[in-house]
């Protein structure tokens, strides 16, 4: 699945589980997500009448990502971006950043980078690459 399309489907909430380097062939790095349309099925996730889907967001390349307590952020009027859950920016002081800063992305690659972000609850991630992630379902009997 892509991510686009998961930023077109709202009304769902998400947890994060963790997030890894992967030792998967053609992954870096590895966000693990559960996704529900009832945020007390998450609160209670594990459990047999919840309906609770996990997610692996796998993304073959990445610049940067960072992990951050939904508590340290605020609203910023100059981010513009696409999605609920799952976000794509257009806008954000964090590319801006990594465009001012660390101008070697820019050398390395001559793709756009692109930032995505998984608001979840209390947590908020934020992944920069020049890669399309791949969200694959994760069967329960894994899980």
């Amino acid at each position: 699945m892509k991510f686009e399309d998961f930023v077109q489907d709202t009304g769902y909430y998400l947890t994060f589980e963790q997030a890894l380097r992967a030792a998967v062939s053609g992954v870096n790095l590895r966000i693990v997500v559960n996704r529900s349309r009832e945020k007390v099925d998450l609160l209670l996730h594990p459990h047999l009448d919840g309906d609770v889907t996990t997610y692996f967001i796998d993304f073959p390349y990445y610049v940067t990502y960072m992990v951050t307590v939904e508590d340290y952020t605020h609203w910023n009027d100059y981010n513009t971006f696409r999605g609920d859950d799952f976000r794509i920016y257009d806008q954000s002081t964090l590319l801006d950043y990594y465009y001012e800063e660390q101008n070697v992305a820019r050398e390395l690659y001559n793709k756009p980078l692109v930032h995505y972000m998984l608001g979840c609850h209390d947590i908020i991630v934020d992944i920069l690459s020049y890669t399309e992630p791949t969200i694959t379902k994760v069967d329960a009997e894994c899980n």
